[in-house]
C-alpha cells in the first residue's frame, strides 16, 4: 500500500475518563507485515469492553481500542485473500496489543480475518461479528448446548445476550431471559425468549417456579457478581457459563464454590447453603478466537449472515452513528437504555 496513504484516522483516548475522553485524530498508518493483513475499515461494532479501556478499568490497552469491525482487504502480505475482498475481523490482539478498529484502517492477525460474501449494508454486517460469534462459542464450546435443554440468559438485552437467545432458539433450546427492566419483556419475547423474568432479587423463587428442578444450562454474561447465585438455578447436572462482565470487572471474594460464604442461622446454628451436586462452571472469552484451539474457520459465521440476509433470524443492529458520534454511542451503551448493537460507520 506504499504511497497511497501515511496518515489516517483514529479514536485516541486522552485520558482514562469518560466519553469526553474518545477524541478524533490524525495518526500514522498501519503497515501489513507477513501474517498480518491491512483492512480499510468500513464499520465496527462497539463492545463493553471498549468501555472498561476508556475509563482505565483494563489491564492491557493499545493506543487505538476496538476488538472487532467490518471493512475490505487493502493489502495481505501472505496472500490468503485478495485486495477488496470483504471480511470481519475480531480480537487477535485488537485493542490491546495492537491498535485495533477505532480508525480507517487496521492491521490484523490473519490468523482473525474472516472472508464473508453479503449483501448486507456494511452497518448491518458491522452488528454480527463479535457478538454472534461469542454467543456461538459459549453456546457451544461452554455450555455445550443441545436440543430440548433449557436455557437461562442473564443479561439477556445486551448484544451478546440477544445474539445468544437467537442462536440457542435455533438450535432448538428453551430459552428464559433476565432483565432488570421489566419494561425490556415484550421486546426480549420478539426476539425469541420464551420467558422473561425480572432479575429482582428473587429469581432464584421465580427460575423454581418453572423449572422446579432448576435449568439445564445457564449463560451468566453478568460476571462475577451473579455467578455463585447463577449456579444455584442450574439442575444438578447442569452447566453454568459465566461469558461476560455486564456488572463490572469485579472479583469473586473468597470463592467457594461447594460452601457458600453466605451462612444461614437457625436454631441457634449456622448452616452452610450448598450448590447442586454435580453442577459445572465453566468459562468462555471470545479472546480464544484466531488462537490454535479455536481457529476462526470454526465459527459458522457465514451460515449466521446468511441466515440474517434470509430473514430467518433477526438483526440485533439497534443504532448506527458516524466516526465522530463515538463518544455519543458510548454514553448510550453506558446509560443501558438501548437494547442491541451500537454500530459506528466510517
Amino acid at each position: 500500500m506504499t504511497g497511497i496513504m501515511e496518515t489516517m484516522k483514529a479514536v485516541l483516548i486522552e485520558k482514562p475518563g469518560g466519553p469526553e475522553t474518545l477524541k478524533l485524530s490524525v495518526i500514522t498508518m498501519p503497515v501489513a507485515k507477513p501474517g498480518q493483513v491491512l483492512i480499510r475499515i468500513k464499520a465496527f461494532g462497539i463492545n463493553r469492553a471498549e468501555l472498561y479501556m476508556r475509563a482505565g478499568k483494563w489491564p492491557e490497552i493499545a493506543q487505538v481500542i476496538g476488538i472487532e469491525c467490518v471493512g475490505v482487504v487493502e493489502e495481505d502480505p501472505g496472500g490468503n485473500f485478495r485486495k477488496g475482498q470483504k471480511v470481519a475481523a475480531i480480537m487477535g490482539g485488537m485493542g490491546r496489543s495492537i491498535n485495533g478498529s477505532y480508525a480507517e484502517f487496521t492491521v490484523v492477525p490473519a490468523s482473525n480475518v474472516i472472508a464473508i460474501e453479503t449483501n448486507l449494508s456494511w452497518d448491518e454486517f458491522a452488528a454480527i461479528p463479535e457478538s454472534f460469534a461469542s454467543a456461538w462459542g459459549a453456546l457451544q464450546t461452554g455450555l455445550n448446548i443441545k436440543k430440548g435443554q433449557t436455557l437461562l440468559v442473564r443479561g439477556a438485552s445486551s448484544a451478546f445476550g440477544l445474539a445468544a437467545i437467537i442462536l440457542a432458539k435455533q438450535t432448538g433450546l428453551t430459552v428464559i431471559a433476565t432483565t432488570r427492566s421489566p419494561d425490556k419483556e415484550k421486546f426480549l419475547k420478539k426476539m425469541g425468549a420464551d420467558y422473561v423474568l425480572h432479575d429482582n432479587g428473587k429469581l432464584h423463587r421465580l427460575v423454581k417456579e418453572l423449572y422446579p428442578r432448576g435449568v439445564d444450562r445457564v449463560l451468566d454474561l453478568v460476571g462475577s457478581t451473579t455467578l455463585m447465585n447463577s449456579a444455584k438455578l442450574a439442575t444438578s447436572r447442569g452447566v453454568v457459563c459465566m461469558a461476560g462482565l455486564l456488572g463490572g470487572r469485579t472479583f469473586l471474594d473468597l470463592f467457594q464454590p461447594l460452601v457458600e460464604r453466605i451462612s444461614v442461622k437457625k436454631w441457634g446454628k449456622k448452616f452452610h447453603l450448598r450448590l447442586p451436586r454435580g453442577t459445572r462452571i465453566s468459562f468462555f472469552a471470545s479472546t480464544v478466537f484466531g488462537s490454535n484451539n479455536f481457529p476462526v474457520s470454526e465459527i459458522p459465521l457465514q451460515q449466521i449472515i446468511k441466515d440474517i440476509e434470509e430473514g430467518i433470524i433477526p438483526s440485533i443492529l439497534v443504532r448506527r452513528y458516524s466516526f465522530n458520534e463515538i463518544a455519543t454511542a458510548h454514553h448510550h451503551m453506558e446509560s443501558n437504555a438501548v437494547n442491541g448493537k451500537l454500530v459506528v460507520l466510517l
